[in-house]
């Protein structure tokens, strides 16, 4: 009678042992340690900078004439200028001029242009658009 009750304590023991981290970590789970606004910023940071880089490319392969890419690009820049300020803490106020605010987007992130045309994010040692290394 003892060993059976005892081998019934071990074999309870042995399955809360197991379901334990199972249960708790279901609930360990259910808060979000990430803020949705953050979640949120990401996300448009990256739908805006993909953005760009399709417009390159476009303008790059030849889709695009350079009127539509300018006005395409100038346009881009500024709505990721304004996902990148807030996610990166250097908001540009609305009422800045596009011109400063090329500037400062200049200043952020600079570009190596390539004699094929392609711009190349700073820091770049092989050009994207055609492969040869940059200085």
């Amino acid at each position: 009678m003892t060993v059976v009750l005892l081998a019934v304590a071990l074999a309870l023991a042995a399955a809360g042992w197991v379901v334990h981290p199972l249960v708790f970590r279901r609930w360990g789970l259910l808060g979000d340690r990430t803020s949705a606004d953050l979640l949120n910023s990401e996300s448009r940071k990256r739908v805006a900078l993909a953005a760009l880089k399709d417009v390159e490319y476009d303008h790059a392969a030849g889709k695009l004439d350079d009127r539509d890419y300018a006005e395409m690009r100038s346009r881009l820049e500024r709505e990721a200028l304004d996902v990148l300020g807030p996610v990166d803490g250097d908001a540009l106020p609305p009422s800045q001029p596009d011109a400063e605010a090329a500037g400062r987007a200049a200043v952020r992130s600079p570009v190596a242009a390539h004699g094929c045309g392609f711009v190349n994010p700073g820091g770049s040692r092989f050009c994207a658009g055609c492969g040869t290394r940059l200085a």
